[in-house]
């Protein structure tokens, strides 16, 4: 099933109503017109059904974004415009960034590319605070 905001988050998936009805074990009649609809479900588990158009003028599926942030995250990063820049961890991220899009890393296994993020922040964090602390280790630099 999808996710849909209602005036609650239900899971929902398209169902006819004579599949609605069959599904619970119900015999109808032929005369019983089939209209396509949902079937949705509540966070307390309760399950019904609900006519398309109705359905469809008071709900809209979740976004991706909205599903993330709703499964624990404080925010989510669409465009690079959304990196907070003015943070230390904001201009790692964009550097690392521009470290991956720029140059060709097709000769490196993922450990070399992140082995040259870890030195390109050693190396920004070291520019930021003047040097590096002699009493901190600091690994292996190419």
């Amino acid at each position: 099933m999808r996710k849909y905001i209602t005036t609650k988050i239900v899971d929902a998936k398209p169902m006819t109503n004579r599949d609605f009805l069959t599904r619970g074990g119900k015999e109808i009649s032929d005369d019983v017109q089939e209209i396509h609809g949902y079937l949705v479900k509540y966070p307390d588990g309760y399950i019904s059904w609900c006519p398309r158009s109705q359905f469809e003028i008071s709900s809209r599926e979740i976004t991706p974004e909205e599903l993330f942030a709703l499964n624990g995250s404080k925010s989510f990063i669409v465009d690079v415009d959304d990196i907070n820049t003015s943070t230390k961890e904001g201009k790692l991220l964009i550097a690392a960034i521009a470290k991956i899009t720029t140059e060709s890393q097709t000769d490196k296994t993922p450990i070399e590319v992140i082995d040259q993020i870890v030195n390109l922040s050693l190396d920004m964090i070291d520019e930021g605070s003047g040097g590096q602390n002699p009493d901190e280790e600091r690994p292996d630099r190419d």
